[in-house]
């Protein structure tokens, strides 16, 4: 069996913990829409602000990282200036004045017809010190449903199934921990109760990334747990 794809992002703050000069104003974590609403050629978009915390001037760039991408769709994004979908760091860096807000940042999704979840990371780094980021993990959700849960599954714990059932392409599970709880594991089990997959958990919710082509055909059970024995169960069949 091949190696199950698994792409985890948090949907807590993802905010990167090692930004010094920087923080984001009013980043979005979901995008969400349907192919009816979009048009063809048409695209979902994202945007925040960019904040210098800092008493000097900054010279700042952006990138971005995909993290799971849905087939035959294509993004591009925009900072100061709109780069084209082949474009992964921005040549261009802006400066940012102390204590001011840059609001040229703008993240485009284009599904070109074909629904699911595309995950992407934008990263803002100081042009001479990388290690000085923020960054925040947006997900493009085409005619599937990107939310975790009501305020009680905040309380208690659960997780949801946000793909096709039975399963085929690409899907996520969406997990909360209960409250009070940032560590967890979610397993992968076969019907002859086998673990075929083993993930640790160090956020309190957040997605985790499934592609049905590592499978075999049949049906899983997905067990999240924390470490006080708190457990919730999911059944899925794979096509």
């Amino acid at each position: 069996m091949k190696k199950v794809l698994v792409v985890l992002f948090t949907m807590i703050s993802a905010v990167g913990v090692k930004a010094q000069s920087m923080s984001l104003y009013n980043p979005i974590e979901v995008v969400m829409g349907t192919l009816a609403e979009i048009g063809p050629g048409g695209e979902l978009e994202a945007d925040w602000g960019v904040i210098n915390t800092t008493q000097a001037p900054i010279s700042v760039k952006a990138r971005r990282e995909m993290v799971v991408e849905v087939p035959g769709s294509s993004n591009y994004f925009c900072w100061g200036v709109c780069y084209d979908s082949t474009t992964t760091v921005g040549l261009v860096p802006q400066t940012i004045p102390p204590g001011d807000t840059n609001f040229t940042f703008y993240a485009h999704y284009r599904p070109l017809g074909n629904t699911g979840v595309t995950g992407i990371k934008y990263v803002f780094y100081l042009a001479n010190n990388s290690f000085d980021n923020v960054s925040q993990t947006v997900a493009f959700c085409v005619e599937s449903d990107c939310t975790i849960g009501v305020e009680e599954q905040r309380q208690s714990g659960g997780m949801s199934w946000n793909g096709a059932n039975p399963f085929e392409g690409l899907g996520a599970i969406h997990y909360q921990l209960p409250a009070g709880k940032n560590k967890g594991q979610l397993k992968v089990i076969n019907l002859a109760g086998q673990t075929i997959k083993e993930i640790n958990l160090n956020n309190v919710r957040g997605q985790v990334f499934f592609d049905s082509h590592d499978f075999s055909s049949g049906m899983y059970l997905f067990q999240l747990s924390d470490e006080q024995g708190w457990m919730a169960t999911h059944k899925l069949m794979v096509k």
